[in-house]
């Protein structure tokens, strides 16, 4: 009897799944894109666990998925205005400075930095956030290898807050 029981249980979550499945698709979030994720940029990501400073912005960079989806349902192309300012503000990241330090720069970008393998530019060239979508396949995929890595535009150096000297504001007659 136990046996039937699970079987029962078996057929039903299976009937559940496909009547969910039915139901249409869920929100998610895009298997591609562009963001300081560890799947899509595990070089910055891996320097931030030690960087001086991280992004007030969260998350920085772009969900392919939800880009698509906005150019869709606003009628543009990758090249319109609209589009060039949709993906620059996503990437755009203001710096902020851990606590008792300083950093030169108060803004940076998210960009694309394109590899040996690129088959249309030169190992080094930058890609700004605008083209990433034509121009930067940062995670791969069957036919479509690694030929750009995530980088910023310009990397913050931050060094410690120099601190007043006590008594050196005032003195006394």
């Amino acid at each position: 009897m136990a046996r039937f029981g699970q079987v029962s249980l078996a057929m039903a979550g299976a009937a559940m799944m496909h009547a969910i499945a039915w139901l249409g698709p869920c929100p998610s979030s895009a298997a591609w894109g562009w963001m300081l994720t560890p799947k899509e940029a595990p070089e910055l990501v891996a320097k931030a666990a030690t960087a001086l400073w991280s992004c007030s912005e969260a998350p920085v960079g772009i969900d392919g998925g939800e880009s698509d989806q906005y150019r869709t349902s606003n009628n543009l192309e990758y090249g319109d205005a609209q589009m060039v300012k949709y993906f620059t503000d996503h990437c755009k990241c203001s710096v902020l400075p851990k606590p008792g330090f300083t950093c030169d720069i108060a803004q940076t970008l998210l960009v694309g930095k394109a590899l040996g393998e690129h088959k249309r530019l030169k190992a080094g060239d930058v890609i700004q956030p605008h083209k990433l979508g034509p121009e930067c396949t940062n995670t791969g995929y069957p036919g479509a290898p690694i030929d750009c890595q995530l980088q910023w535009a310009q990397e913050p150096v931050c060094k410690e807050a120099e601190m007043p000297v006590k008594g050196d504001c005032c003195s006394t007659m």
